[in-house]
């Protein structure tokens, strides 16, 4: 945090290189996807969220971005979540605050559309957020992994983590996990 005041946050997800801050620019929602921690223009960005969501991780869906950086650097090992093997060794991930340690289970891994999560879905209601969760489980394709063990309900939280498909422009790989511990301290 002293080295940027935007950093809200630090995401762990075990069996891959995402271990990083997560920050949130105040004004510009997407300024991190083309800035660094110390605020230079370019690559490889940061992991980020618009400022739409929340800080303090209560949202229906906090969308978690970062590109896929062919040296293996920032969401490039959500790719990892492609192959059903890695995608069922792998269930849990950590997001860390200054205040608590929030505990995720992953629950789908898929392709899907280039477009606006948060302002292309309705989150509102409990009904409604489960029409959307409903949406989710019919993303299949070769690369796409659901946990079907795994319940949501109207007032369940989610993360989506969003990295780019190589050769795909119009096309993002998410990894969607369900919060654990909402209580934590």
């Amino acid at each position: 945090h002293s080295q940027n005041s935007d950093i809200y946050a630090w995401i762990y997800v075990p069996g891959t290189n995402i271990d990083y801050p997560i920050l949130q620019h105040p004004e510009d929602k997407s300024y991190y996807l083309n800035h660094n921690i110390d605020g230079s223009e370019g690559y490889p960005g940061c992991i980020y969220t618009q400022n739409v969501n929340k800080k303090d991780w209560t949202d229906p869906n906090t969308v978690i971005y970062g590109h896929n950086m062919n040296n293996g650097s920032m969401f490039h090992d959500l790719h990892k979540f492609e192959d059903a093997v890695f995608f069922d060794e792998t269930q849990y991930l950590y997001i860390y605050t200054p205040e608590r340690t929030l505990v995720y289970e992953i629950f789908a891994s898929y392709p899907f559309s280039y477009i606006d999560l948060i302002m292309c879905f309705d989150y509102s209601t409990p009904e409604a957020l489960l029409v959307y969760f409903d949406g989710i489980w019919t993303n299949r394709s070769m690369t796409s992994h659901f946990r079907d063990s795994v319940v949501l309900y109207g007032d369940s939280r989610i993360i989506t983590m969003s990295t780019c498909i190589g050769g795909q422009p119009d096309m993002r790989y998410l990894v969607q996990a369900v919060l654990l511990n909402p209580e934590a301290k």
